[in-house]
């Protein structure tokens, strides 16, 4: 996701007018330390009057929207309504280009006419929404949320419509058109989100990638497809000199479309990378929405530079990640056909907070309980919470955690090593537009 959130945000782009020119719903992305604090009250009912610092909030559940645990509130002393990022001064993204779920586009609508009706009975001097300034006034408050509304709306009924008229996810997206006078109001303009993507979202979102049609069921990967495509069409030299005369009518899509085939087939085809990087620019150049954009201009850039490792944001996300979501992130990274054969048993207490773990390595999967204490471990590890943490993202040591007397061991040491061995370390850095 931070890969391609690369793309999406144009991180590598230089920020000029052939360039990032902001990133939808901002002028740039941020950086600085990423971090993760645990919730200290949890809102789980659909309305909940409570009081904050002094002022009197009403929220407002908003579940499974922008965000799983999204919400909406209203600040009585104000009389303002803050309806997070459901309501925005663009379009939205229902699926966003980082890589995400597919959001709940029905979910989305109910919520925003649950904020309607809410509005209706209570003063509202100003709507705020976190990637816009606000609406001001209760008519225009109600209007601008109606207008999304209905946009939402629109464009899941309608997708849903011509899905059980047997349309496929892409000939959806080349037909819906917004009516217009929902297309026209400036609120609702794909600057960041578009009608296309979403619409592929909702359409995902109840029918899932595959299309139907047993042609695209098991249908080869893109650098195999790549070869056999530019065999059938004749060869490189001859799919080249079509496209040219494709990209000077015009024909982008197409040609980064076809172009795609000889560079995963051939990444080293100079010729055909850099006219590809030129239908992508001039895709990037078309695009109405920042992160269409974007990406299309991130994957031109590569095609000429090459891929550009920089540096990552400073994270503190493990410092408060409870123990639960850490042992699901050692899943992930278990290789598992390198751990194929291995057997391991670990009983882990973490000496700042008296959990305790058994965990268990085998048929080449991690699987973790808690509070269960084996009888024979291969090994016994008695560590605090965030050595833990080091240790399994492969920033300590067990000598190190050992020697700084943060870890207590006894059983089998090699077999703890063995384990953090098979733990796989991602680089973000992949090729996107090259095999």
């Amino acid at each position: 996701m931070t890969r391609r959130a690369q793309y999406q945000g144009g991180a590598m782009l230089p920020v000029d007018p052939a360039g990032q020119v902001n990133v939808g719903i901002g002028l740039d992305l941020g950086d600085g330390i990423v971090s993760f604090k645990q919730p200290t009250i949890e809102i789980d009912e659909d309305f909940l009057k409570m009081e904050v610092d002094g002022l009197t909030f009403e929220f407002i559940l908003a579940l499974n929207t922008e965000a799983p645990s999204e919400m909406h509130f209203y600040v009585h002393d104000y009389n303002i309504m803050f309806a997070s990022e459901n309501a925005n001064r663009t379009m939205h993204q229902l699926y966003t280009l980082r890589g995400a779920k597919p959001r709940d586009a029905s979910a989305w609508v109910n919520a925003l006419d649950r904020t309607i009706d809410f509005c209706r009975k209570v003063e509202v001097e100003a709507l705020l929404m976190i990637h816009a300034w606000p609406a001001f006034g209760k008519e225009n408050a109600l209007h601008h949320l109606k207008m999304q509304r209905d946009m939402y709306k629109y464009m899941h009924d309608q997708t849903v419509r011509l899905a059980n008229h047997g349309y496929t996810m892409d000939e959806i997206a080349e037909t819906i058109k917004l009516p217009d006078k929902l297309n026209k109001y400036w609120g609702n303009r794909g600057y960041y989100g578009t009608l296309k993507h979403n619409v592929k979202a909702i359409y995902n979102f109840y029918l899932g990638y595959y299309s139907g049609n047993p042609s695209d069921l098991d249908s080869l990967p893109q650098v195999e497809s790549g070869h056999k495509y530019v065999q059938y069409m004749g060869g490189a030299s001859n799919v080249l000199k079509q496209a040219k005369v494709d990209y000077e009518n015009g024909e982008y899509r197409w040609v980064a479309q076809v172009l795609k085939h000889i560079v995963m087939s051939d990444p080293n085809d100079e010729e055909a990378k850099r006219l590809l990087a030129d239908a992508l620019e001039q895709l990037g150049f078309q695009a109405e929405s920042a992160i269409w954009r974007n990406v299309y201009l991130a994957g031109s850039y590569e095609l000429r530079h090459g891929v550009n490792a920089g540096t990552k944001n400073t994270s503190k996300m493990l410092d408060d990640v409870p123990v639960d979501d850490f042992f699901k992130l050692l899943a992930v990274k278990l290789n598992g056909p390198k751990a194929e054969g291995v057997n391991i048993t670990m009983s882990v207490t973490f000496s700042d907070t008296n959990q305790a773990y058994a965990v268990y390595l085998e048929n080449s999967v991690l699987t973790y309980k808690e509070g269960i204490v084996e009888d024979k471990p291969n090994v016994v590890l008695s560590i605090d919470k965030t050595a833990f943490y080091k240790m399994g993202s492969g920033q300590l040591s067990p000598d190190q955690a050992l020697g700084d007397g943060q870890l207590e061991l006894s059983g089998d040491a090699n077999k703890l090593n063995e384990f953090l061995d098979l733990l796989d370390t991602f680089d973000i850095w992949s090729n996107i537009v090259t095999p």
